[in-house]
C-alpha cells in the first residue's frame, strides 16, 4: 500500500515523520538505498521444477532458491527433526520421498571429512549415510536414481603421518543405498554443487593433485579451475572450459565466472557467446540466473551491493547498494518477479529485502518483531521463508521478560512482506547459531540450523521439517511478538506510537496495537485510523501514513485501533521538527 505524502508549497529542509501501524504486518519504512538502472525489462521468470521437487542445490539449475510448489500453509507445524554433529553445507535436496543432507563432519589442520545423510522425507528416519568423503560443496543433485555430490579436501603437509578419511572428488552415489557408482578424484577440489541440464552434469573442477594415489607430493597441483561437462552415467568429461565459478544455467546457456568476467556458453554448440565485466562481483558474490538476468549480491566497502546483468550480452541492467550493512548469507533468491536477500543493518537489525527484478527498486522489507534473521530466504509460490533466532512467545509470561532465543522460521507474504506466521523450535543449537536457506518440496519445509565454529565434529546441528497445518502454532511453538504480556491478561487493546531512528537523515515513528491474544495480529485488529492534522477527524484507515514537517513545524497525530470484538484504544502524540 503506497502511503500519501503531505507537503507544503514552500521549499525548505524537511523531516519525514513516518507513522505506521504494524497491525497489517507491513514494513514501517524503506531502507536507505542507492539504485542505478539503465533500462527496464519485463519481469523474468526463474527456472523452476515442473513437478515442484527440490532435486538440486538451491532448487533448480538457475540456483534461484525458488519453487512453484506450496510450502506449509496457512500455518506450519513441526513434522520431525534430526540432531547431529557437524555443519550442514546446504539445505537438503528432496527427491523420491527422500531428503539428502550434505554435512561437514570434521575440519581441522589435518583433515576435512564429510558425509551425505539420506532421511525419509515423511518420518525423518535415517535411510543411509555415506561417509569417507570430503566436505560437500552444497547440496547434492539427484537425477534418475543417482545422487551427485561435489566435495573438497586438502593434502596435508605430511600425508604419510595423517589418517585422512575424507577423499575429495565428485561422487555419484546410488540414491537407495549410498553406494559409490563412480568418482572423479584426479582433483580433490570440486568447490561448487553440480548442476544437471540437457542430459549432462556440470561442475567446477579444481587443479589436479599430483600423485593422487600415494599423496607423496602434498599440496602440489597442476592446472587451474575449469567448468566440466560430464556424462552422468560414467563421469567422463564431454567438454570443458576454464572457469572459476558456475553461476547457473538457463535457456540452454551456462554462465560462469572467469578471471573477473562473466562468460556465457551455449550448452549444445559449446560456443562462447559473450564475455562481460562482472564489475567486481564474480569472486565474492552469490548468484542466481533466470531467463533474462543474472543476479548477484556481495558485500562491498560501501555496504551490501546487488546487481543484475543481461543474459543476452552481460550488460549491467541495474545496481543497488544498502550503505552500512552486510549480507547475512551471501546468497540471492529470485522468484515472483522479485530479488530477495537477507541483510544485517547493524544497529537497525536484520531484514529480508525485496527488490524489483526489472529495476532494482526496493519494494519492501521484513524484520522480525524480536530476534534476528540468520539465513538466506527461500521463495515457495506466494511465501518467503527465512530462518531466525527469536524469543519464544511462551517466555513473555515471565516476570522479568524473556532473555533467551531459540531457532525459528518466519513465513512472509511474497508480494508485500507481511508476516504470515512464525514457528520456533525447542530443539537445536542456541549459541552462535546459523541457518541455511530452507528447501521446500511436497508441501514440507526443510530447514537446517547449526552452531558456527571451527571444529565441525564438536558442533551441534539440527534438521527440522515442517508440514502444513490449519492451526496457528501455540505459545510454545511460535516466536515472540515483541510485547511482554501478563500471564493471564484481561481483554484489552492498546495503541502505541513510538519513536525510532531510521537510516539516513530522516526520523521515523511507528505505531502498533496489541490485545489479549498477541501483538499486531491481523485477524483481531479491525481498523487502524489516523488523525494526522489534529482536527479530531480520522482521515485515514490504513496500515501506514506519511507526513512531512517543515522546520519548526509542530503536528499532532492520533492513532485509534479497534478490534473485531469491539475493543478500542487511542494514542496521541505531538511531533516537532526542531531542525
Amino acid at each position: 500500500m503506497k502511503a500519501q505524502t503531505r507537503t507544503l508549497s514552500i521549499v525548505a529542509l524537511a523531516v519525514l515523520l513516518l507513522v505506521s501501524a504494524a497491525v497489517a504486518g507491513l514494513p514501517a519504512s524503506v531502507l536507505a538505498q542507492t539504485t542505478e538502472s539503465t533500462e527496464t525489462n519485463e519481469t523474468q521468470t526463474a527456472p523452476q521444477a515442473a513437478d515442484g521437487s527440490w532435486s538440486t542445490d538451491r532448487g533448480n539449475a538457475g540456483r534461484t532458491a525458488a519453487t512453484s510448489a506450496d510450502g506449509p500453509e496457512p500455518y506450519g507445524k513441526h513434522s520431525w527433526h534430526g540432531g547431529f554433529r557437524g555443519i550442514p553445507t546446504g539445505a537438503p535436496t528432496v527427491a523420491n520421498d527422500t531428503a539428502y543432507l550434505p554435512v561437514l563432519t570434521e575440519r581441522d589442520s589435518y583433515e576435512i571429512n564429510g558425509s551425505v545423510v539420506a532421511y525419509d522425507a515423511a518420518t525423518g528416519e535415517e535411510k543411509w549415510e555415506r561417509t569417507d568423503i570430503g566436505e560437500p560443496s552444497g547440496a547434492p543433485t539427484v537425477v534418475d536414481g543417482t545422487v551427485y555430490v561435489s566435495t573438497t579436501a586438502f593434502l596435508p603437509p605430511n600425508p604419510a603421518s595423517v589418517d585422512r578419511n575424507g577423499d575429495g572428488g565428485l561422487y555419484a552415489l546410488d540414491a537407495e543405498t549410498g553406494a559409490v557408482e563412480w568418482v572423479r578424484n584426479e582433483s580433490v577440489d570440486w568447490p561448487l554443487a553440480p548442476v544437471f541440464f540437457g542430459g549432462e552434469l556440470y561442475a567446477i573442477e579444481g587443479p589436479e593433485a599430483l600423485d593422487i594415489e600415494n599423496r607423496t607430493s602434498a599440496n602440489k597441483t597442476v592446472g587451474s579451475e575449469s567448468l566440466v561437462a560430464l556424462n552422468p552415467e560414467t563421469g567422463e568429461t564431454t567438454w570443458s572450459v576454464p572457469a572459476d565459478r558456475l553461476l547457473g544455467i538457463a535457456n540452454g546457456t551456462v554462465f560462469v565466472a572467469s578471471d573477473g568476467d562473466i562468460v556465457a556458453y551455449d550448452t549444445e554448440t559449446r560456443e562462447r557467446l559473450w564475455t562481460a565485466d562482472s564489475t567486481g562481483m564474480s569472486s565474492r558474490a552469490g548468484f542466481a540466473v533466470t531467463e533474462g538476468a543474472i543476479y548477484a549480491v556481495a558485500d562491498s566497502d560501501d555496504g551490501v551491493r546487488a546487481a543484475a546483468f543481461s543474459t543476452a550480452d552481460g550488460s549491467v541492467q541495474w545496481n543497488w547498494t544498502l550503505p552500512n550493512a552486510t549480507s547475512v548469507s551471501e546468497s540471492v533468491t529470485v522468484g515472483d518477479g522479485g530479488v530477495f536477500l537477507t541483510v544485517d543493518r547493524r544497529a537497525n537489525g536484520t531484514a529480508v529485502v525485496r527488490l524489483d527484478g526489472d529495476t532494482g527498486a526496493q519494494e519492501w522489507r521484513f524484520s522480525p518483531p524480536v530476534g534476528e534473521l540468520i539465513g538466506g530466504p527461500t521463495v515457495a509460490n506466494d511465501s518467503v521463508y527465512v530462518g531466525a533466532m527469536a524469543l519464544p512467545e511462551s517466555g513473555e509470561t515471565r516476570e522479568d521478560g524473556p532473555d533467551y532465543s531459540i531457532p525459528a522460521v518466519f513465513a512472509v507474504d511474497v508480494s508485500d512482506g507481511a508476516q504470515e506466521w512464525g514457528h520456533s523450535f525447542a530443539e537445536g543449537p542456541k549459541i552462535n547459531t546459523a541457518a541455511r536457506a530452507p528447501s521446500v518440496a511436497g508441501g514440507q519445509l526443510y530447514l537446517p540450523f547449526y552452531e558456527s565454529g571451527l571444529h565441525a565434529g564438536r558442533l551441534s546441528a539440527d534438521l527440522h521439517a515442517l508440514e502444513a497445518s490449519t492451526d496457528r502454532p501455540g505459545q510454545d511453538s511460535r516466536p515472540s511478538d515483541g510485547v511482554h504480556e501478563r500471564a493471564n491478561p484481561e481483554p484489552s487493546v492498546e495503541a502505541n506510537i513510538t519513536f525510532r531512528e531510521e537510516v539516513g537523515n530522516d526520523l521515523a515513528f511507528s505505531g502498533f496495537a496489541y490485545n489479549d491474544e498477541s501483538a499486531a495480529t491481523n485477524a483481531t485488529i479491525a481498523s487502524a485510523e489516523w488523525d494526522v492534522d489534529g482536527d479530531g477527524t480520522f482521515e485515514h484507515n490504513r496500515s501506514s501514513v506519511e507526513i512531512w514537517l517543515e522546520p519548526c513545524e509542530t503536528q499532532t497525530v492520533t492513532l485509534r485501533v479497534t478490534t473485531e470484538s469491539g475493543l478500542t484504544d487511542t494514542e496521541t502524540r505531538t511531533f516537532k521538527n526542531g531542525i
